[in-house]
């Protein structure tokens, strides 16, 4: 580990990277670049012997054709236009992060997502036409980020036993995520929540069971009215963003919230 971090202090002081506020390791773009550029120059006439994909062309040729999909940790169809529906997706036996932010057209996820045991970030924020996760999603159990934010969404399906290593989950700004249900109880891992800008009038008091939580922001929920009781077990919390509610008074465990 010594080596690693040393290389990091290093990276550092080139202000090639940086860790912000929350531990969050923040890579310059340059860096990010010379990275793909690597792997893309080690198999740039074979798109699908690479393990991770940038590129929009090539990754539509390589779902496609399906040509070597097992071998794949990243796959990245950002703003891609045409996309209404994810492909069969089983074959990504190896997949960790897929990437399908601000495709505005999406409509549906393949059930198949639910094949990706490895799967362990799916970022689908800003797919406007997004209605619904599909139902398999809430039986993995890898999964560690989950940004849905910007999206027509309007549940999150949780199996019990399920997703208890998903550490982010963004919901901000879902117009029809009117509440918070009882099975994210589960969600035991969880050390970042954002529910801003949400249709939620109060918070349930199941929230003082995710114990991890780190940072919660609920801001801009103009219906939030109060906080429930429970608040006071988030010992673990660091930032709490209230800003632009209608709360009037903070239940007296919130004192228990030493890190704030």
């Amino acid at each position: 580990m010594g080596g690693i971090g040393k290389g990091i202090e290093v990276l550092s002081l080139m202000s090639l990277i940086k860790i912000d506020e929350h531990g969050n390791l923040i890579m310059h773009n340059q860096l990010r670049d010379f990275g793909r550029e690597i792997v893309h120059l080690q198999h740039g006439e074979k798109p699908q012997k690479q393990s991770r994909l940038w590129i929009y062309e090539e990754a539509i040729d390589v779902l496609d054709n399906n040509k070597m999909a097992i071998e794949f940790k990243v796959l990245n169809l950002t703003s891609c236009r045409s996309l209404r529906r994810t492909p069969d997706l089983s074959t990504f036996e190896s997949l960790e992060i897929l990437i399908l932010q601000h495709c505005e057209n999406l409509e549906e996820i393949h059930p198949s997502v639910r094949d990706i045991k490895t799967l362990i970030s799916l970022d689908v924020h800003s797919c406007r036409r997004l209605k619904e996760l599909p139902a398999e999603l809430g039986k993995m159990v890898e999964l560690r980020e989950l940004p849905i934010n910007d999206t027509d969404i309007q549940e999150i399906p949780i199996s019990r036993g399920c997703l208890m290593k998903l550490e982010t989950l963004c919901i901000s700004n879902c117009k029809r995520f009117s509440q918070l249900p009882e099975s994210m109880s589960s969600l035991i891992s969880l050390t970042l929540l954002e529910l801003s800008n949400l249709e939620i009038e109060e918070l349930p008091e199941f929230i003082g069971s995710l114990e991890k939580l780190k940072t919660l922001d609920a801001s801009s929920c103009r219906r939030l009215a109060q906080l429930p009781k429970s608040m006071g077990y988030l010992v673990s919390s660091t930032l709490l963003n209230l800003s632009s509610s209608i709360i009037k008074e903070l239940p007296k465990s919130i004192g228990s919230m030493k890190e704030l």
